[in-house]
């Protein structure tokens, strides 16, 4: 059975896609070609180790690949997640991205308008804990490093990616142990899965749903196929950008998110002033 050696395992909407489309690049790393996020340990655990293993290569051909892994960036969130992954996976690495907080849960936002149709305020959209705390980075680590050492993990911050990408990929390299000089174009000047209020929203929020059935029936060559044809983009186009989030409500969220930030902070032995400006 094979089974992944590493996982990157957030922050949602904090450049996991670009990242994502870095490490396929990469002839010595291994990514599910079917889908890009499995969602085994936070949705579909109940599926068993059979179901998991299919979305990686078999035995025969895993020696092609020094490391085998998955993208999905809810797991940070989940309680559940680090001790699941404990008992199948004991000696994973894991790679985290990490966006200032803020901008993280105002893309969310985005998001959900994009996806959801969601159509209520920001300051709406944040009275759900449930999404405010996705940005508490040092709670959600903390869980995690319950199960494994520190040196398990590399930890990405998003904005010092998006200035220097190939020094983040030199990082992934030197943690994945495999050779730097063979990933594709990093250029970060392309924004990847970016928010933005669609053309036709009632109906690109159907298809979503349309799509999240799809992937709970294990029907992802249909949406596969659909994305080959370039479908959703030419119905739905670039859509009208998002706009910026204002000074003052972005400066009393920071100081929400404060003491999470100088508590991962303690946790990684680095500084976060970069968030703060």
């Amino acid at each position: 059975m094979t089974l992944p050696n590493f996982l990157v395992i957030g922050a949602q909407r904090s450049g996991t896609t670009w990242l994502d489309q870095q490490l396929r690049c990469h002839p010595s790393i291994y990514l599910p070609t079917v889908r890009k996020e499995v969602h085994f340990f936070d949705r579909y655990y109940d599926r068993g180790l059979d179901w998991y293993q299919k979305f990686f290569p078999p035995q025969q051909q895993a020696h092609q690949y020094s490391c085998i892994g998955e993208v999905t960036p809810d797991y940070i969130f989940y309680p559940q997640v680090p001790e699941l992954i404990k008992k199948h996976l004991p000696h994973c690495k894991f790679i985290l991205i990490l966006r200032n907080p803020v901008d993280r849960l105002y893309s969310q936002y985005g998001h959900a308008i994009r996806t959801r149709n969601y159509s209520q305020s920001f300051a709406e959209f944040i009275q759900d804990k449930k999404i405010f705390n996705r940005s508490l980075y040092g709670q959600q680590f903390n869980r995690f490093l319950q199960y494994f050492p520190l040196e398990n993990f590399l930890v990405l911050v998003f904005e010092e990616t998006m200035q220097q990408p190939e020094t983040t990929l030199r990082k992934i390299a030197n943690f994945l142990d495999i050779n730097s000089n063979i990933f594709g174009d990093f250029d970060t000047k392309y924004k990847v899965n970016h928010s933005y209020k669609p053309r036709f929203k009632n109906l690109y929020s159907l298809t979503r749903k349309c799509s999240c059935w799809l992937r709970q029936k294990d029907l992802d060559w249909v949406l596969n196929y659909a994305k080959i044809l370039g479908l959703s983009k030419g119905i739905f186009g670039a859509g009208t950008p998002m706009p910026k989030l204002d000074d003052e409500s972005r400066h009393a969220l920071i100081l929400q998110y404060e003491a999470d930030i100088a508590d991962l902070e303690n946790i990684l032995g680095r500084d976060l002033s970069i968030w703060r400006l």
